[in-house]
């Protein structure tokens, strides 16, 4: 099973800042579905409901999603946002970049580099804008996390979006590198720790020595830039204080997903004629159910050369979101049959 344990926030749906593929969650989620987006919930989520653990391959981004901040003296997680950062020069889409891209900004135009301890993740800000993505760093302590839960393995999505030219300073496919050399060291290592990393400038940034008991060492992405002493925390655009949040080093903590937590998605169909739905008008693929926000319709091709129409259901807690075309959280969509 493919966990596509990724995008959990974005611009398109979000009006605040927020990592898209935290390992934890971060204390100033709002209690509900919000504290649910980070890759272990999911992984507990699955687990609790019977996927054996070494089915489960964890899904690692090689991009960032980012933000147009509102207030640029605002700039940590869950800071006011309006709209995707500038496309990128070689993604050219708005809202989302490259490995490369985020290291461009942060070695040309003065990006700054935050590490998020209590998630375990960085994300970079300058020029009103904000990027949450995943480092060396973070791929390494998913990669451990993996290992430890004892799952089947991790998948990266994409290839293309790796620092493939090593334009970062550092060698070629810095992410894919990391996390082949924590599983291949797990063959020959069963104590495998945390690296301990100390704190560095972009200019003089620390990356870890995977070869070396895990300590760090002189390299020259400056993706690997963060202190983990200190917690973002300080950045962010509420005056919280998040210090007993704070996560440690030895190994993130168990987050216990209980059945009572979600009801878990019904993918269940029904035959749509009951409905009323034409789908030689509507034509192929995904539309919204004319008589519920619960529901959403398929129209497939069927053997006889015309349409079948299904109607299924959105996952509990989510409705049919008629501009993104998916089941979305509740409180981002406005229902009309309500």
């Amino acid at each position: 099973m493919l966990l596509m344990t990724y995008n959990y926030h974005g611009s398109g749906w979000e009006k605040h800042t927020g990592h898209h593929s935290p390992l934890l969650p971060h204390p100033l989620d709002p209690e509900g579905e919000q504290r649910e987006l980070y890759i272990l919930w999911s992984v507990k989520y699955w687990l609790n409901y019977g996927v054996p653990r070494e089915k489960i391959i964890v899904g690692l981004a090689t991009y960032g999603l980012g933000w147009k901040l509102v207030d640029e003296t605002k700039t940590g997680v869950r800071a006011p946002a309006d709209g995707g950062n500038t496309k990128g020069k070689y993604s050219e889409e708005s809202g989302i970049l490259s490995h490369y891209e985020i290291c461009e900004h942060i070695l040309k135009d003065g990006w700054k580099v935050e590490w998020i301890e209590e998630q375990k993740v960085p994300y970079a800000y300058g020029q009103g804008e904000w990027i949450g993505f995943d480092s060396p760093d973070s791929f390494y302590l998913k990669g451990i996390t993996i290992i430890k839960e004892g799952l089947g393995g991790a998948f990266v999505w994409s290839v293309e979006m790796d620092d493939f030219n090593g334009h970062c300073g550092g060698p070629k496919y810095p992410m894919l590198r990391t996390i082949y050399e924590v599983f291949t060291q797990s063959s020959t290592s069963a104590n495998l720790k945390f690296p301990e990393v100390k704190s560095a400038s972009v200019q003089k940034s620390l990356s870890i020595d995977h070869s070396h008991s895990h300590s760090a060492s002189a390299a020259a992405s400056p993706l690997s830039a963060h202190d983990h002493s200190s917690s973002s925390s300080s950045h962010s655009s509420s005056e919280h204080s998040s210090d007993e949040q704070h996560q440690s080093h030895e190994q993130p903590q168990s987050h216990e997903v209980s059945h009572e937590e979600s009801e878990g998605p019904e993918y269940y169909y029904e035959e749509a004629s009951s409905i009323d739905f034409d789908c030689h008008s509507a034509g192929l693929g995904i539309h919204a159910d004319p008589h519920s926000c619960h529901h959403f319709v398929l129209c497939t091709p069927s053997s006889d050369n015309s349409m079948g129409a299904f109607r299924m259901n959105c996952p509990a807690g989510t409705l049919y979101d008629t501009h993104l075309r998916i089941c979305n959280h509740q409180h981002n969509v406005h229902c009309e049959h309500d």
